[in-house]
């Protein structure tokens, strides 16, 4: 599946388009009223939500396969990394920088008998 879908998938695509949708509506607002400090204001708090958002789906897939499966598929492994170069790019990433290395250092086979992995 695509990485875009799969991140609209994650997030909810109804919930991404009603979040553009209003992002719209206001900048149009603005524009008509010439409200440039609200238009600012308005483009902080969607940064702010959107990397939240993010923060919570790296949280997720921390959990998941780093807390209870120990491992993460390759597939999986490339969207986590696209989804936290995402984030890294909205700034103030101290705090998710310790889970993205750790999911990233999870080989990507599951444990075999034993705790040995097919990947090391």
């Amino acid at each position: 599946m695509n990485t875009t879908l799969q991140i609209l998938a994650a997030f909810g695509l109804g919930s991404i388009i009603s979040t553009f949708v209003i992002f719209l509506a206001r900048l149009i607002f603005n524009k008509v009223h010439g409200d440039h400090k609200s238009e600012q204001e308005f483009v902080k708090i969607m940064r702010s939500s959107m990397q939240a958002m993010l923060r919570v789906e790296i949280r997720r897939e921390y959990n998941e396969y780093y807390v209870k499966q120990k491992y993460i598929p390759m597939a999986e492994k490339s969207d986590f990394d696209y989804i936290w170069k995402c984030y890294h790019a909205l700034g103030k990433n101290g705090v998710m920088d310790d889970c993205y290395e750790k999911v990233m250092d999870l080989p990507t086979t599951k444990p075999q008998k034993g705790g040995k992995h097919n990947n090391g």
